[in-house]
């Protein structure tokens, strides 16, 4: 499938599902843990509006970055390949506050 957009994929509509459908339980058990009532007692109308707005959010996300939604394993290896190591070899920070100098110390 070499140089067909990623959005044709049943791959990335795969990753796009399991995405909004874990975001969608996730939402929903925030909203019905913090509200310390009994099931008669839930605005089901809110947990259904706040969890349909936490989908929707996802979908955009997914949507947004597909190449990182997607569920292909090449795909997600073609992503980290395209990752450029630090002079200093991997996992060391090149910048920032607590970067490593090169003599050893830490910058401040």
């Amino acid at each position: 499938m070499m140089g067909a957009s990623i959005y044709l994929t049943a791959s990335f509509w795969t990753g796009l599902a399991e995405r909004a459908v874990k975001t969608a339980a996730q939402s929903a058990l925030a909203l019905l843990a913090t509200a310390g009532a009994g099931v008669l007692d839930w605005d089901w109308a809110a947990l259904g509006s706040v969890t349909a707005a936490a989908v929707i959010l996802s979908i955009l996300t997914s949507l947004s970055d597909p190449a990182r939604t997607t569920t292909d394993p090449t795909t997600v290896i073609a992503i980290r390949d395209t990752t450029t190591p630090s002079e200093d070899g991997p996992g060391r920070e090149t910048r920032g506050r607590h970067a490593k100098r090169r003599d050893g110390g830490a910058n401040e």
